[in-house]
């Protein structure tokens, strides 16, 4: 074996390595090093470990087309040298002879399995590909039960690495004939040790997502690494399972719009709508066929998932009728045409996807629930909201007529996940979710739209009991106590004259009196300084008039003649003073006075200018 010249049953180190035979644990292969991982005395270089691989990818299913390839995939994770591989498989196909199969390595070899054999019998039912069988594939018959050598050599694996895909390729070659692939199973002898499988659900610890729970489907719903049976967010959403009100798909915000703890994602709502349509008549002296409709509306905009349809119809011969079910989307399904011969009426029918009985092998009046001649399931994730008609066709309407006496339909779904409330703003961009509002007004801008904001103007003040709700206002002022905000108040004084145009529009002024025509009404204008006095008894000027006087009682009024002297002064004036001297009594002489008033007794503001005092 080592080429040393000494035979080796005499030779006490048949592998040359350097270790005498009765203490080397590879004596037939030379390892100085007698690395040992496992420990088991038998070195890694001669240590063989076998395990069998199953696909998860089965059954696949065979069109009966022609010239289609079907695979079915097994992924090692192991990284060790194929010492020997067997293939087992399971395939339902008739005419067997259309099917080639062969097996692919990671490395990219290929090795024919069996090509063309079987003739027209059926299936491999349980056939191993090894070898080492006692005969080859090419000789057997189908369904091959049992252990064949195939076509190629599986010993062209043997050397590569097991790690990757490897792929069983199935190729049909004539039409006509269909199948499945049901199973798919490698079995692997490696130099070294496959890691183990401590949960024996056929997936190996280092492939495992769920190492301590059996798990061979590995379904990962979040794809997180962390298989589904022993992830405790399996959604990925951030809320555990046992608190998620919808554990399997994702809805980190946990809308619940009908408040009954199922989320909005995973929650069915179903929708019944009774036709208005009916009674219809069905006419019996028709020239020909006749078709009648009947209609319902389904408002809610959810996803389909489930239809019922519940019907009606008193009618002799029922096999006249045709009758189908549409969609708002225009998808017409079959419920029954033709079916119950000379019997009559249709008495609660209802057409369900799920019942177990089809509308064919009933009989009139086919009271109780029957799988339509169509598939409803073609409706399914379709969108529910719209007009829903019932038509039935009367192929045969000379002899016979009837009435359709309802039309009922029950519609189950989800709500559609990408716009809730179904406004035409998807969910990503409403700003009112699970309220209608597809203007997206939002008054302060708080990216909460008004219909469903508490406080519109954002002032601090909730709308039921905001004077102003559109209009930020938080001191809630009301001048006149009308109820209505000052800010959104068109007529904040309440003096009939809207604020645009009121001279005074916080003081009540109907009149709109401004004797100085400042644009600013008397009642809340400054003081204004009549510059004239003829205290000659005619009733004009007979006093001096400062409007707005009695608005200011701390103002102090001083006037000087010519040379400086004080004349006149007050406190509190009353527009009272007639021209005379404030230290004598007697009336001025005529002539210009100098005024100085302090219109609010504080030296803040300083009126001042001429008078004039006449006695003429």
């Amino acid at each position: 074996m080592d080429g040393d010249g000494l035979g080796d049953v005499c030779d006490d180190d048949i592998d040359g390595d350097g270790v005498l035979n009765d203490i080397d644990n590879c004596p037939d292969t030379a390892n100085p090093d007698q690395a040992d991982a496992d420990g088991d005395g038998s070195g890694d270089l001669c240590d063989i470990d076998c395990d069998s691989f199953t696909s998860l990818e089965t059954p696949v299913a065979i069109s009966s087309g022609s010239g289609a390839t079907y695979t079915a995939v097994i992924n090692i994770v192991d990284d060790l040298p194929i010492d020997d591989v067997n293939v087992t498989i399971n395939i339902d196909h008739t005419w067997v002879s259309d099917l080639d199969v062969s097996l692919q390595s990671p490395a990219g070899t290929v090795v024919n399995l069996t090509f063309g054999n079987g003739g027209s019998a059926d299936n491999y039912t349980d056939t191993v590909f090894d070898d080492d069988a006692g005969s080859s594939i090419t000789i057997g018959s189908a369904p091959f039960t049992g252990t064949f050598q195939p076509e190629g050599s599986l010993a062209d694996f043997n050397g590569e690495m097991t790690m990757g895909d490897w792929t069983l390729i199935v190729t049909d070659n004539f039409n006509g004939d269909g199948g499945f692939i049901n199973l798919f199973e490698l079995g692997l002898c490696v130099v070294g040790e496959f890691a183990e499988d401590t949960d024996g659900d056929g997936v190996n610890d280092l492939a495992d997502n769920c190492v301590d729970i059996a798990n061979a489907d590995q379904a990962d719903l979040d794809g997180d690494g962390l298989g589904d049976v022993c992830d405790d967010d399996r959604d990925g959403d951030g809320v555990l399972n046992d608190a998620d009100n919808c554990p399997d798909t994702a809805n980190p915000d946990q809308g619940d719009l009908n408040g009954n703890g199922i989320g909005d994602y995973c929650d069915v709502e179903c929708e019944v709508a009774i036709s208005g349509d009916t009674p219809i008549t069905i006419a019996g002296d028709a020239a020909g066929t006749e078709s009648y409709t009947a209609s319902v509306e389904i408002f809610e905009n959810v996803i389909v998932s489930d239809i019922n349809v519940t019907i009606n119809i008193s009618h002799a011969w029922d096999s006249d009728l045709n009758i189908s079910l549409r969609s708002p989307n225009g998808v017409t399904v079959d419920l029954s045409s033709g079916n119950g011969g000379a019997g009559d009426n249709y008495t609660d029918t209802v057409f369900d996807q799920e019942a177990s009985t089809i509308i064919t092998a009933g009989s009139p009046p086919f009271t109780g629930s029957f799988v339509p001649e169509g598939d409803l399931s073609t409706i399914y994730g379709d969108y529910a909201q719209g007009t829903w008609s019932l038509i039935v066709t009367d192929t045969f309407g000379p002899l016979d007529g009837g009435v359709i006496n309802s039309f009922n339909l029950e519609v189950c779904g989800i709500r559609d996940p990408l716009d809730w409330d179904v406004d035409g703003v998807p969910n990503v961009d409403d700003n009112c979710l699970y309220t209608v509002n597809s203007d997206q007004s939002d008054v302060d801008g708080d990216g909460i739209g008004d219909v469903c904001d508490e406080d519109i103007d954002n002032d601090g003040v909730l709308n039921a009991s905001d004077n102003c709700a559109y209009s930020a206002n938080s001191d809630q002022s009301d001048l006149d106590g009308d109820g209505l905000g000052d800010i959104c108040d068109p007529d904040i004084d309440n003096d009939t004259i809207f604020n645009e145009d009121d001279n005074c529009p916080e003081t009540p002024n109907e009149n709109q009196s401004d004797v100085d025509r400042n644009g600013i009404g008397d009642v809340c204008d400054g003081l204004i300084v009549n510059d004239v006095l003829t205290p000659n008894g005619d009733g004009i000027n007979d006093t001096w008039m400062v409007v707005n006087i009695e608005r200011f009682q701390n103002a102090k009024l001083n006037v000087y003649n010519r040379w400086g002297n004080e004349v006149f002064s007050a406190v509190n004036y009353n527009n009272d003073w007639n021209g005379t001297s404030s230290s004598g009594g007697d009336a001025l002489p005529t002539g210009s006075y100098f005024y100085q008033i302090d219109q609010n007794g504080n030296g803040t503001v300083i009126l001042s200018g001429w008078i004039y005092i006449t006695n003429e």
